[in-house]
């Protein structure tokens, strides 16, 4: 069975939308309300590493999805990076609060 019309569009905007949610709490939350009132140490890295992790994955999710060569091969890697995106910056977001 093939993907419907759009899919890679759908999954395209679906990774610059969360991309830019992630910017917003990165922005928020390194500016904002918590650290802009602590100073910055190394445990913060358990907050930045998997955001930059979550935001690399999901840089790729396009150009991944638009690859002319196999669209169903490339069309489903493509949701596992926007998958492992998402989770890395789930994890950021999670490891933010317990920081």
């Amino acid at each position: 069975m093939g993907n419907p019309n759009g899919a890679i569009q759908a999954i395209s905007s679906a990774a610059a939308t969360t991309f830019g949610l992630g910017v917003a709490f990165l922005g928020f939350w390194a500016y904002g309300s918590h650290s802009g009132q602590v100073p910055w140490s190394s445990r913060h890295l358990w907050t930045i590493l998997p955001a930059l992790i979550g935001f690399s994955l999901l840089a790729f999710v396009p150009f991944i999805a638009t690859r002319a060569t196999e669209e169903e091969k490339a069309l489903s890697l493509a949701r596992y990076f926007y998958g492992g995106g998402v989770l890395s910056l789930l994890c950021a977001i999670f490891s933010s609060f317990l920081l």
